[in-house]
C-alpha cells in the first residue's frame, strides 16, 4: 500500500474522532466516577434506636435507608436531600445543609441524595 493510500485510509478515522470530540467534549476523565461528598451521614430510627452511617457518599445517587429514620446528621461537605419515600424524587423531602441535622417525630425518612 502506498503512503498516499494509507493517508486516505486513515483520514476517515481522524474525521470521526474529531466529530466525536466536538459532540462529547474532551476525552479526559471519561472513565471517572461521580464525585463523592466528604464526611459521614448518619441516620437513626426512633422506634429501634438503630443507627447506620454512609461514609463519603457519592453525589447525585439515591441511597436507600435499611429502615425508616427520624433523625439524620449530615457531617459531609454537601447538602443532603432526605426523602420521605424509599425512592428519591418521589414524595416530600427536606434539605439538610452540610454540618446540619433534622429530626422528625416518626421514622419518616427513607432515602437520601447528596447534591
Amino acid at each position: 500500500m502506498s503512503t498516499s493510500s494509507r493517508r486516505r485510509a486513515t483520514r476517515p478515522s481522524w474525521v470521526l474522532a474529531a466529530a466525536l470530540a466536538l459532540i462529547t467534549g474532551p476525552t479526559v476523565g471519561l472513565a471517572t466516577a461521580a464525585p463523592a461528598a466528604s464526611g459521614e451521614f448518619i441516620y437513626q430510627s426512633r422506634a429501634t434506636g438503630f443507627t447506620r452511617t454512609f461514609v463519603d457518599p457519592t453525589n447525585n445517587v439515591c441511597l436507600f435507608f435499611e429502615f425508616g429514620a427520624n433523625k439524620v446528621v449530615n457531617s459531609t461537605n454537601r447538602t443532603a436531600r432526605v426523602y420521605l419515600s424509599t425512592v428519591c424524587g418521589e414524595g416530600g423531602f427536606t434539605d439538610v445543609p452540610k454540618g446540619g441535622s433534622k429530626t422528625a417525630f416518626l421514622d419518616d425518612f427513607h432515602s437520601v441524595k447528596f447534591l
